[in-house]
């Protein structure tokens, strides 16, 4: 909508392309084309997202990657500071895992959850937390439940930025296991 007013105002825009829309795009779609070539200037998430971009023939007049910043809140916490987190998220865990993902097929969580399970006859001391929400949901509870996995994978629902960093400065391990990601920011 942005850019179609820009066109009729006869102003530039610039273009962000994050993420999905170039890595589900087909091709063929001549508002996508339109609004790409139009654009003063297209900025991209990634290298691979350009050259994904540039692979499928997207009309480019000026295009640069752009990486997503990353707020100060992530960072290294203190030891008080993790020490805290962990009493306060995951009270006894020896290993703390954290995953921060919509809950999305792609996203899939089914195998992080069927890896757990292994882990956890190696690590009975180890927590999943699991931040995010999504269609998963449902299914992912009920498959943590048939896994025997019991408090050992805590799902958190949708959590504040402010909490996400504080999670994953007090994990041991950040756990990924998108199927597709372009740039994810989460792991930025």
């Amino acid at each position: 909508m942005a850019a179609r007013l820009a066109v009729r105002v006869g102003k530039p825009y610039v273009l962000t392309h994050y993420g999905t829309e170039i890595w589900h795009y087909e091709g063929g779609d001549a508002r996508f084309q339109r609004f790409n070539r139009d654009a003063r200037h297209v900025t991209f998430y990634s290298r691979a997202l350009l050259e994904r971009a540039q692979a499928l023939a997207v009309p480019l007049r000026a295009s640069s990657v752009v990486y997503p910043p990353v707020a100060d809140a992530f960072r290294p916490l203190s030891a008080e500071e993790r020490s805290a987190v962990r009493r306060r998220l995951a009270p006894g865990a020896g290993a703390l895992l954290v995953n921060v993902k919509r809950l999305h097929p792609l996203a899939d969580q089914a195998t992080l959850l069927r890896a757990f399970a292994v882990v956890r006859r190696q690590r009975t001391d180890a927590v999943l937390l699991v931040a995010g929400m999504g269609e998963m949901e449902g299914p992912l509870k009920a498959q943590a439940a048939a896994l025997s996995l019991g408090e050992a994978v805590r799902f958190l629902g949708l959590v504040p930025n402010e909490e996400v960093a504080a999670l994953q400065g007090g994990a041991d391990l950040f756990v990924l296991s998108s199927v597709l990601e372009a740039t994810p920011t989460v792991a930025l």
